[in-house]
C-alpha cells in the first residue's frame, strides 16, 4: 500500500470518483461522510492524509477544526475539496490554526488529484501549538457571550459580603427586567421564603450570600437558553444536568463555608458546563457520546476524550476564561476529574472534585453516567468538609429545585 486515506464526502458519487481513483494507485481509502462517522470508522487506525470536501454537513473546514481537536488527527495532512469560485484566501485564512495543507478545486482532473495526494502525502506537520487548539476550538464553538450588565453583576459580587456595593449591585439587577423577574421568582419561591417585590428587600431578607448564588445562577441559566427536560437516556435531561451542576455547586458552597471561600458555589455550578456547550454546538456528538457511556459503560469524560479528544472539562476551562471570571474558576473546571494534574489552585480543583462525587452520590440531578468516581489522592484531605454536607441532602435537594424553576 502507498500510504491510507481517509475521504470525508457527503455525495456519494465524489466516494465513487476519489475512491476508484486512489485505490488504482494503490492506497488503501476509507469512506465517511462527515467527521463523526471519520473518528467511529477508525476507532484506532491514524490515516496518512485526510481529504475533505467542504460540502459536507457542519462544512469541511470545520470538520477539519474538529478533527484536528484529536491528538489522532493532529499531525495528519489535512486537503479541501473547494468549488473553484471560492474565496480560498479566506479559507486559507480561516484554516491557518489548523495547518490546512492544501486545496484541490473542484471539477479536478486525475492527474490534480495525484500530485495533491503525493505531495502532501510527504509533509510533516509540526505538532498544534496550544494557541492554535484553542483557536480552533474558540471558532468552533461561538461560545456564549456575557451581557455587559450580567459580566458587571458578577464583579460587583465577587468581594467577600462585607465589601459588596449593595446600591450599585440593586441598580444592575433592576435594570434587567428579565434579571429581576427571574430573581425575584426564586427569592419567592416555598424554599427562601421572600415575601416582598424589591431586591433591596430580598438582600435585607436573605442577606447577600444567598442572592450571590440566585443571581449567579440566572446569569448562567440565561446565557444558555431554555432547559429542555426530554429524556436523552437513563433518567437523563438538559434539565436533569442543571440540577446536578446546581447541586455541586450547592455543596460546594455550603463546603466551602468550612475553609472559607466565595467562589465555591460558581466554580461547582460551571464544573459540567462543558456538556452544554457540546449538547448545543455539536448535538450529534453529544448523543454519540451518551451511545458510548450507554452501550460501554464509559463515563461522559471518557467518551468525549475518545470521540473528539477533548472534554467538557476544556471546553468549560475556555468559557471561563471567555467570560474573565478568575483563574481559580477556570482551573477548577478543567481540572475537576484529576485535581492532582492541576499545576495551580488544587484546593478549589479537589473541592469541585469532591462536591461532584457527593451529588452524584445523593442523586441530585443526572451528571450523564452512573459510572463511579474515584476519588483522586490530592483531594482526599478535604473530604471530610464536603462529607459532611451530605446530611443536608434534603436542603440541598429544595435549594437545587428553587433556582431551577427561575
Amino acid at each position: 500500500m502507498s500510504g491510507h486515506i481517509l475521504n470525508i464526502a457527503k455525495d456519494e458519487r465524489m466516494h465513487a470518483l476519489l475512491g476508484h481513483f486512489l485505490r488504482q494507485k494503490d492506497y488503501q481509502v476509507s469512506d465517511a461522510r462527515n467527521g463523526l462517522e471519520a473518528v467511529r470508522l477508525l476507532p484506532s487506525a491514524t490515516p496518512n492524509l485526510i481529504l475533505i470536501d467542504q460540502d459536507v454537513e457542519m462544512g469541511g473546514l470545520r470538520t477539519a477544526h474538529l478533527l484536528r481537536l484529536h491528538p489522532r488527527y493532529q499531525r495528519v495532512p489535512i486537503v479541501l475539496i473547494v468549488d473553484r469560485d471560492c474565496d480560498v484566501e479566506a479559507l486559507k485564512k480561516e484554516g491557518e490554526s489548523v495547518h490546512l495543507s492544501s486545496f484541490l478545486h473542484k471539477p479536478f482532473s486525475g492527474a490534480e488529484l495525484e500530485k495533491t495526494t503525493v505531495d502532501n502525502l510527504r509533509l510533516e506537520l509540526p505538532p498544534l501549538s496550544i494557541d492554535n487548539l484553542r483557536t480552533s476550538l474558540l471558532k468552533l464553538t461561538h461560545l456564549p457571550v456575557l451581557e455587559p450588565n450580567h459580566r458587571k453583576m458578577l464583579s460587583l459580587l465577587s468581594p467577600e459580603d462585607a465589601r459588596v456595593d449593595i446600591p450599585q449591585l440593586v441598580r444592575a439587577v433592576e435594570l434587567d427586567q428579565g434579571m429581576t423577574t427571574a430573581v425575584m421568582h426564586i427569592c419567592n419561591s416555598a424554599y427562601y421564603g421572600f415575601r416582598g417585590n424589591s431586591i433591596q428587600g430580598a438582600i435585607t431578607f436573605l442577606g447577600i450570600d444567598k442572592l450571590r448564588k440566585i443571581v449567579q445562577s440566572v446569569i448562567v441559566f440565561d446565557a444558555f437558553g431554555p432547559r429542555d427536560d426530554k429524556d436523552l437516556h437513563d433518567g437523563f435531561s438538559i434539565n436533569s444536568l442543571w440540577k446536578h451542576s446546581l447541586a455541586c455547586g450547592v455543596i460546594m458552597e455550603k463546603g466551602g463555608q468550612m475553609v472559607r471561600g466565595r467562589d465555591h458555589f460558581i466554580a461547582g455550578m460551571l464544573h459540567d458546563i462543558g456538556k452544554f456547550i457540546i449538547y448545543l454546538r455539536f448535538p450529534e456528538y453529544f448523543h454519540e457520546v451518551l451511545c458510548i457511556v450507554r452501550e460501554e459503560g464509559k463515563s461522559m469524560y471518557q467518551a468525549e476524550r475518545e470521540l473528539i479528544g477533548i472534554t467538557h472539562a476544556d471546553f468549560g476551562y475556555e468559557l471561563a476564561r471567555k467570560w474573565d471570571l478568575p483563574p481559580t474558576i477556570a482551573n477548577a473546571i478543567a481540572h475537576h476529574h484529576h485535581p492532582s494534574q492541576a499545576l495551580q489552585h488544587k484546593r478549589l480543583a479537589s473541592l469541585v472534585h469532591l462536591s461532584d462525587i457527593l451529588a452524584r452520590t445523593l442523586s441530585i440531578g443526572h451528571g450523564g453516567d452512573r459510572k463511579k468516581i474515584r476519588m483522586d489522592d490530592v483531594a482526599a484531605p478535604l473530604a471530610k468538609y464536603v462529607l459532611a454536607v451530605a446530611r443536608d441532602k434534603d436542603r440541598i435537594a429544595q435549594e437545587v429545585e428553587a433556582m431551577v424553576s427561575a
